[in-house]
């Protein structure tokens, strides 16, 4: 009589590769995409940072992510923030599109305050998401800390995201190339 086979593994897993993001130790996940250890990444001028906790699920459609990308974009090339006195502070791409984070993970914005245009509020600046489906700058809801000069969201999924700043009222918004 035969003994019962092994349990199914699920396959794959890996350490994922990271292509403009630095971690700060590998980020290794099962085939399922269920990190293994805890880790940071950070854009490579370390203005937007994300904390992975080990047990975290990463995945892109049904797949569990191999690669993570991460790149600084123009503001002047992006669509506008939703309201007139918006102005984009700075933006990344991160990706793969798509890619999802069960559960969600915290994003955090560095800013140095002495960027932000005159009459700009640390208090009140904002991270969005641009939603390519609805076309436009979502608001992540998040708190702002002005001693460490950092914004702090939960991020439950990989595109391009945007520090916002608003305009006091009376002041005329920038052109795009002048911010």
């Amino acid at each position: 009589m035969g003994g019962g086979g092994g349990g199914g593994g699920g396959g794959g897993g890996g350490v994922v590769q990271m292509t403009g993001v630095v971690a700060s130790t590998p980020l290794f996940v099962l085939g399922n995409g269920t990190t293994l250890t805890d880790a940071t990444l950070a854009s490579e001028d370390g203005k937007f940072s994300i904390d992975i906790p080990s047990g975290t699920r990463i995945t892109n459609g049904n797949s569990a992510v191999t690669s993570l990308s991460g790149a600084q974009l123009d503001p002047a090339t992006l669509p506008a923030p939703p309201d007139e006195k918006d102005v984009l502070v700075l933006a990344y791409d991160f990706g793969p599109d798509g890619t999802k984070f069960e559960p969600p993970v915290y994003m955090t914005v560095s800013y140095d305050p002495s960027l932000l245009l005159p009459g700009m509020d640390e208090n009140e600046l904002r991270v969005y998401y641009y939603d390519i489906a609805l076309g436009q700058w979502v608001k992540l809801e998040g708190t702002v800390d002005t001693v460490n000069h950092t914004v702090t969201v939960k991020v439950e999924h990989f595109t391009d995201f945007g520090l916002v700043g608003g305009l006091p009222a009376g002041e005329p918004a920038p052109e795009p190339d002048k911010v």
